[in-house]
């Protein structure tokens, strides 16, 4: 789980939340990403490791890195643009 104090996403000009959604609306949203993006998601923009890294650390490629983030990224915005984390219930 990611922590409250720890929760600091890494500058990634791709990659931005809007003001109106909290913290804990995206810690909420990036648990619920399913185990292959949210690993490569959590690493790159909460931890702010790199493509080699992360492909070292998941012994996967860094085609797949790039891939399941850029996925990841895709499926998180869905779940933060779901009415149920935008209005808080």
């Amino acid at each position: 789980p990611i922590d409250e104090n720890t929760l600091s996403v890494v500058d990634d000009k791709d990659w931005t939340v809007e003001d109106h959604i909290s913290i804990s609306k995206v810690k909420k949203a990036i648990e619920e990403l399913p185990d292959n993006y949210r690993y490569v998601v959590q690493l790159y923009l909460v931890e702010g490791y790199d493509h080699q890294e992360i492909s070292h650390i998941l012994d996967i490629s860094q085609t797949a890195c790039r891939t399941r983030l850029m996925r990841g990224k895709g499926y998180l915005k869905k779940l933060l643009t779901n009415d149920r984390y935008v209005t808080g219930s």
